[in-house]
């Protein structure tokens, strides 16, 4: 395990029996009734994101997409849904409504198979883009809460996900922003 995964914070609770963290701990129990991670308030529940979750107003769109597997269900809250590129690569891209300042990005992804993935993070000043960060992980198969990506420290008003996958189709379920007081 990597040292950002080590202090990864613990779920309190699930909004979805059975989903995988990267710690590889199955976590399951009653519905989170508490302060939800994708109202932009800090929180270490909602299926272990932490982070800010997006704040209210925040749209998506994307280069590609499968079906009903929209952009906008990658920021919705909802492990149950997410955005499928229909491809091995796609880009998701995520406006805010005013600049955020963020350290990382942590994302809910499904795979089926497990597929070994990277993600490349934009973040956008002024409209212009410069890639602020990189990961490559395995994304196990099924639905499975990542690592943190640590992206440059900096005030993005909205960032880009590039992501390529090796054996399944790339889709990212719930994206959170990290933020220094909000890890």
């Amino acid at each position: 395990m990597d040292e950002d995964a080590s202090m990864a914070p613990a779920d309190s609770g699930s909004d979805r029996i059975g989903i995988t963290l990267d710690t590889g701990v199955m976590e399951s129990g009653p519905m989170d009734t508490g302060v939800d991670a994708f109202d932009a308030g800090c929180s270490t529940s909602d299926a272990g994101l932490g982070g800010i979750g997006v704040p209210m107003g925040t749209t998506a769109s994307a280069t590609t997409s499968w079906q009903t597997s929209t952009p906008d269900k990658a920021i919705d809250g909802d492990l149950g849904t997410g955005w499928n590129a229909g491809g091995y690569s796609g880009s998701l891209t995520i406006a805010f409504p005013k600049s955020q300042v963020m350290n990382g990005v942590r994302l809910a992804t499904a795979a089926s198979p497990a597929s070994q993935e990277t993600w490349t993070i934009f973040g956008y000043q002024n409209n212009t883009p410069q890639m602020i960060g990189q990961g490559t992980m395995t994304a196990p198969q099924g639905v499975a809460v990542l690592a943190p990506i640590n992206v440059q420290v900096g005030s993005y008003d909205q960032i880009r996900i590039d992501v390529t996958a090796q054996s399944s189709w790339a889709s990212i379920v719930e994206v959170s922003i990290l933020t220094p007081n909000c890890p």
